[in-house]
């Protein structure tokens, strides 16, 4: 639950989650009554003030501009538990996805060893390493039929995340005019039941602030229909940003940018495509779309896919791409490809 009071620079928020309490303000006056107001109702509680702060198993830590959040505590103790030697480059191969029919199934004492990692990884991937949520999300898709195969991908992962324990998402902005952005891609028929996997990233003046990676629900009969499906998912995600913004007294009167690498799809969900009211299936479900599309609440862009930071969420990447799209999400100094320049993370980038 999110609570706020006061107004500018005056306000104070309250974030809370069961029984632990985020208090942002800078207003010590106000910081001091809500201490004082919260021990008075509940008694002695334990409190903790400063440039690093605790939360919910995540590191905070004040830098000039914003924030940097990791886990490295939960990091290290999945990676010592597990005694993982060795590193990795990636957190997954190019085949990554790929499932051998023969593999062996878990014992049962592995698979509690597998569920119980993945888990702890997947509450990881959520908060503070976008870099590993497909790989993540694919595994927890893989739960009701692991095999050997499942956990030496699960290895891999680990040892990748061995070579990288101190990473963690920076929250600084890059774009103080973009104000708020989406990117949302789907790949096509990715897993062995035929469903495609959907990614969004939803940036915030430039800055990843949330990030997703999932399964769709349905299974699509063309590359296009993923896409679209993708965006109708992702879609509620930025309706939601938005009002929590506007509750917060951040409003914006211009339409939120939703980018898009496939064109025909565009076409559709904004009713411009020749197509888009012939196909009755795909139509009904993209009519929400399509009209807050009319009412100016949502515009599309077209982006190539070399700039699509989602990429990284809807498949397996190795090598250049991955490391482009993996500072993308997490703007964290030292991962910057040497060869890429700053435009190519630009939210208007060509």
């Amino acid at each position: 639950c999110v609570y706020s009071r006061g107004t500018g620079l005056s306000m104070t928020i309250l974030i809370v989650f069961v029984d632990d309490i985020l208090i942002i303000s800078k207003d010590n006056t106000e910081f001091e009554r809500l201490q004082k107001l919260l021990k008075d109702r509940y008694g002695k509680i334990t409190t903790q003030s400063g440039d690093k702060l605790d939360y919910l198993g995540m590191e905070v830590s004040t830098v000039p501009g914003g924030f940097e959040v990791t886990q490295v505590g939960s990091i290290e103790k999945v990676l010592d538990d597990q005694e993982i030697k060795g590193t990795k480059p990636t957190p997954s191969n190019a085949n990554f996805t790929d499932v051998f029919p023969d593999s062996k199934p878990l014992s049962e004492s592995e698979f509690k060893v597998f569920r119980s990692v993945v888990m702890t990884l997947l509450y990881v991937a959520r908060r503070t390493r976008p870099d590993l949520h497909f790989v993540v999300a694919w595994l927890t898709s893989r739960m009701h039929s692991a095999t050997q195969q499942d956990l030496r991908k699960l290895h891999h992962l680990l040892k990748y995340l061995n070579g990288t324990r101190k990473l963690g998402v920076r929250l600084v902005p890059r774009d103080h005019s973009s104000f708020l952005a989406a990117m949302m891609d789907s790949s096509h028929g990715l897993h062995a039941s035929g469903h495609g996997h959907w990614g969004l990233c939803v940036f915030f003046f430039g800055m990843c602030v949330l990030c997703i990676s999932r399964k769709l629900k349905l299974v699509c009969r063309s590359s296009c229909e993923s896409e679209m499906l993708g965006v109708n998912e992702g879609g509620v995600y930025l309706l939601f940003i938005r009002e929590l913004l506007s509750s917060l007294g951040i409003r914006f009167h211009g339409p939120v940018t939703i980018y898009q690498d496939n064109e025909s799809a565009i076409g559709i969900m904004t009713g411009d495509h020749k197509i888009a009211m012939s196909s009755k299936h795909v139509n009904l479900r993209n009519l929400w779309i399509m009209d807050y599309v009319s009412r100016g609440d949502f515009i599309f862009d077209h982006r190539e896919t070399k700039f699509m930071t989602a990429d990284l969420l809807g498949k397996a990447l190795v090598g250049y791409l991955f490391r482009r799209h993996r500072f993308g999400v997490m703007n964290w100094n030292g991962i910057q490809p040497g060869e890429d320049s700053a435009f190519m993370y630009a939210l208007d980038a060509e």
